[in-house]
């Protein structure tokens, strides 16, 4: 490869690592930011990028609706244990930025990777009335997975 089109891809990386940086929503999902820290070299100071990649977690889990039967009989029916809830989970930073919006599996399992280090809310979509879904609020660490799961109330009585 000449030197030319070295040139030409170093430019290209340089410009799309800015148009990145500028991106408030990549940057935050990809734990891209300014380091605080930086070089002097006489009257100018140039900050560092640091692109942390490999700092995501997860949040994973299953939602379910409940009951789903008028009356609970014991011994427990198998018919009447709580059931998947197929919906979307909208997951949003602690301070109500979303993050995330995603569609649970028919069995309500959804997973998603987010920036660690950080708290998230977890919210399941219910409907206008019922179902009625609670929201959870997690810490997730990069490189872990933090389970959340959640009950939506179905309303029967």
């Amino acid at each position: 490869m000449n030197n030319a089109v070295k040139i030409l891809l170093g430019a290209l990386a340089l410009v799309l690592l800015v148009v990145v940086w500028k991106s408030a929503s990549v940057r935050d999902s990809l734990n891209i930011g300014i380091d605080e820290t930086s070089t002097t070299t006489s009257a100018t100071s140039t900050p560092s990028i640091n692109i942390g990649l490999n700092q995501n977690g997860q949040i994973s889990g299953h939602i379910t609706l409940s009951p789903v039967c008028p009356v609970e009989r014991m011994p427990p029916d198998p018919l009447c244990a709580p059931k998947g809830f197929e919906t979307t989970v909208v997951i949003r930073f602690s301070e109500g930025r979303e993050v995330a919006r995603i569609k649970t599996d028919t069995q309500g399992e959804y997973s998603a990777w987010v920036p660690g280090g950080r708290d998230y809310d977890v919210s399941p979509e219910g409907g206008a009335v019922y179902p009625r879904c609670e929201t959870k609020t997690v810490s997730v660490k990069a490189g872990a997975n933090t389970i959340a799961n959640i009950s939506c109330d179905t309303g029967i009585r």
